[in-house]
């Protein structure tokens, strides 16, 4: 089925509220009471007009900013002044072929924070409040500076005309330039790859492993144990290597991604027939072995039983699934969305998702001015259209919004239809007990702008600008999200309005605001009113005893 634009417009709309920066010294961890019904607002400091960049740590507590102060910079976090330099330097973050800076990197478990600045001639990296030695210059790399547990770190740095890398605060290597740093899953392992003029090195856990004339900076992919390490080699020949072997390459691989196995036995990749991305056919490639050809190929993984999945286009009209060796009939489109170019482009999934436990897989799908959802191989009932479907918690248990008539949608949940609801929808999210669905849908007053409503058990909310997706607390009980009318933002727990704020702080439009709940029972969130940032904290109501 082709989508028509009246709903595609509707789900550009619905994907505009958003994402998250980090601490001074590393953040104190600090437990504080926990009232009913209560919120406490924790003053973190001033943002005034000053503000240059700023960066929310992942788990939306602590924030970053730099600002402008007389004729030099600084970098704040949590309201805590760092070191004043001539300049902050900038990291570049990027999603498909968009991208922006911020001021800081936050490691994943928001625990530590790094950024770096130019003083005069020369360049110092500040990891956790703890400035570095003095550089010619500095590169950090978004999403590579720390490593996975936030242990680690590493950055590049320039001295004396020559690049290295600065791992755990040590120098390693000297090259004209030095790739990003990749991290085993562990942390334990870091590799890169450092070019001179006679060609290129790849160096792991500061030892040279491998040389060859040019080896794809963006490749290097740890197996998920840590022990295997997979490459491309451009010059003089092209290949993928991994351990002791080597595949060669007659084409491109797409997106220089080499993919491991999750019992990390087996390596696949998408190449190409040609050495460019438009044009010609493109494989599948497990361990050196090719599968069909295509003319497209879209978000390849392994299942949990170690087989490969990805969605294909065979022609401009035709796509499928194809899980291990098996293809799935011919569609119009695999939703939530059919193929964007180029190849299979960045947001659409077009391939099977998968329970938690691994064991079931369902996607939708569109052909013929229909839609319907597959699971497990199997057809599901008939409608005009369906958006993408999720999985429960315990694995059994599918769910998703579907087109039962014009301007009219419905909540399918193991192939029954409920009550109809809002026209468009947004991902859909289950109770941690499974018992419970809560999703973002878009409606279409009679007259005015085009409105979003929080959808929870089948009931709408009021009408607002923008809301998030909403989410659930731990023990499945309270459910919140993030609404946004005019210039103000607020969160709503149960129904329940919080304060108003000028913005609850995420990274961007295009991600959902960094809120959630948190074991103590509240809300959690970096927020702010005027020049004031604020961390705040509001507990739902505890029910009778």
């Amino acid at each position: 089925m082709r989508v028509s634009a009246a709903v595609w417009a509707a789900l550009a709309v619905c994907l505009t509220l958003a994402c998250g920066c980090r601490h001074q010294p590393a953040p104190t961890k600090t437990t504080l009471p926990a009232p009913s019904g209560g919120i406490q607002e924790t003053r973190l400091g001033e943002m005034a007009d000053d503000l240059l960049t700023h960066k929310v740590s992942p788990d939306g507590l602590h924030l970053a900013w730099a600002v402008r102060r007389g004729l030099g910079e600084t970098v704040l976090v949590d309201g805590q002044r760092g070191p004043s330099f001539s300049a902050v330097g900038p990291i570049v973050n990027r999603v498909a072929d968009m991208g922006w800076h911020v001021c800081a990197e936050f490691s994943d478990d928001s625990w530590h924070v790094a950024y770096y600045g130019r003083r005069g001639g020369s360049w110092q990296a500040v990891i956790d409040g703890q400035r570095g030695a003095k550089y010619h210059g500095i590169r950090m790399d978004a999403g590579r500076v720390f490593s996975p547990k936030g242990d680690r770190y590493a950055y590049a740095a320039l001295w004396r005309g020559k690049w290295a890398m600065v791992i755990d605060g040590k120098l390693v290597g000297r090259y004209n330039s030095v790739s990003a740093p990749t991290w085993s899953d562990d942390g334990r392992r870091i590799a890169f790859i450092g070019t001179n003029r006679g060609g290129d090195e790849l160096v792991v856990d500061g030892r040279i492993t491998a040389r060859a004339g040019q080896i794809d900076p963006h490749s290097p992919a740890f197996s998920p144990d840590g022990q295997r390490l997979a490459y491309i080699e451009d010059r003089p020949h092209s290949a993928v290597v991994a351990d002791d072997k080597r595949w060669p390459l007659k084409g491109l691989v797409l997106y220089s991604r080499l993919r491991f196995s999750p019992d990390s036995r087996h390596l696949a990749y998408v190449e190409g027939s040609k050495r460019e991305y438009y044009g010609g056919t493109w494989r599948v490639v497990v361990d050196g072995k090719p599968g069909k050809p295509y003319e497209t190929v879209s978000k390849l993984g392994f299942t949990s039983a170690g087989e490969v999945h990805y969605g294909a286009r065979r022609t401009s009209h035709e796509v499928l699934v194809v899980i291990g060796d098996r293809e799935s009939p011919l569609y119009d489109a695999i939703e939530p969305s059919p193929f964007f170019e180029p190849l299979g482009g960045y947001w659409g999934r077009a391939a099977p998702i998968f329970s938690p436990d691994g064991k079931h897989n369902a996607y939708g799908v569109a052909k013929g001015g229909k839609g319907w959802v597959v699971l497990d191989g199997r057809k599901g009932p008939t409608f005009l259209g369906v958006g993408e479907p999720v999985f429960g918690p315990d694995g059994r248990s599918v769910a998703y919004c579907a087109q039962v008539r014009k301007d009219e949608w419905a909540l399918v949940r193991d192939g029954r239809p409920g009550p109809q609801l809002p026209e468009a929808r947004r991902r859909l999210a289950f109770s941690p007990d499974g018992r419970r669905l809560a999703y973002a849908a878009c409606i279409s007053p009679p007259k005015g702008k085009r409105q979003v409503v929080a959808v929870v058990d089948g009931k709408p909310g009021p009408p607002h600008e923008n809301v998030s997706a909403p989410f659930f607390s731990a023990d499945s009980r309270h459910v919140a999200y993030v609404a946004r009318d005019g210039k103000r933002e607020w969160v709503v727990v149960d129904g329940r309005d919080g304060p108003h704020y000028d913005r609850v702080f995420r990274d961007r439009e295009i991600c959902d605001a960094q809120v959630s709940f948190h074991p103590d029972g509240s809300v959690q969130y970096v927020a702010q009113r005027g020049d004031t940032i604020y961390r705040v904290r509001r507990f739902p109501p505890r029910a009778p005893s």
